[in-house]
């Protein structure tokens, strides 16, 4: 994931942060107000299957920019490519239905 800087606050930009900034875009131009939800799950791959699954959680932050704190974890894992690949067919169900041809390394 990366980030870009707007005035003192880094603000996501990538994969699963940017759907969810969306969603609140849209929200926001539908007239509803509801909190921020800024968890993820990122799948850092190291190489022969292997990596870390980082759960990141910015939601305090961006509902609440003066107390809020941010959260993260981190795990090794043996299923970095497996779990990368399961991400990304699930958002592609999102957003083409369930007809969509998913992603297979195989």
């Amino acid at each position: 994931c990366m980030s870009c800087s707007i005035g003192q606050a880094g603000l996501p930009k990538a994969g699963e942060f940017a759907w969810k900034m969306g969603v609140s875009v849209a929200d926001a131009i539908s007239g509803k107000t509801n909190p921020a939800d800024r968890k993820g799950n990122c799948a850092a791959e190291a190489g022969f299957g292997k990596g870390f699954i980082l759960t990141p959680n910015f939601s305090d932050v961006c509902n609440d920019p003066e107390n809020g704190k941010p959260k993260v974890g981190i795990e090794k894992t043996e299923k970095g490519t497996a779990l990368k690949v399961d991400w990304c067919n699930e958002y592609l169900k999102e957003i083409f239905g369930e007809n969509v041809h998913p992603v297979d390394l195989k």
